[in-house]
């Protein structure tokens, strides 16, 4: 399993439309072969704010996804994320900032 993270900082003036469009990006993420999950989160700005780099007026969020394995993620890297990350960039602008990472489960408990 692979965890695809993506941290999004947007201007708060665009909140209830960006948070509308990542109902319909994370549906679109997940007809993708191999993704299995995907969580969109809002993070407690007060206490995450150094994290971000967050300026006055701005939110920041996380999408997670779950990815059956690095093959799939590089599928989706390789033939569909250039045009996902640019249908937000055309929407957004600059209004929006996306930070991605992808980590790879080493211990996990229940």
């Amino acid at each position: 399993m692979i965890v695809y993270e993506v941290h999004l900082v947007t201007a708060a003036e665009i909140r209830e439309s960006f948070t509308a469009w990542m109902g319909e990006h994370l549906e679109q993420m997940l007809e993708f072969d191999g993704f299995r999950r995907a969580s969109f989160m809002k993070i407690d700005t007060a206490r995450s704010a150094d994290f971000f780099g967050l300026g006055d007026g701005e939110d920041a969020w996380l999408c997670q996804y779950e990815i059956a394995g690095q093959a799939h993620l590089d599928s989706y890297l390789r033939d569909h994320a250039h045009r996902m990350r640019g249908e937000g960039s055309a929407k957004f602008g600059e209004r929006m900032r996306a930070f991605r990472r992808v980590a790879t489960p080493f211990l996990t408990r229940s």
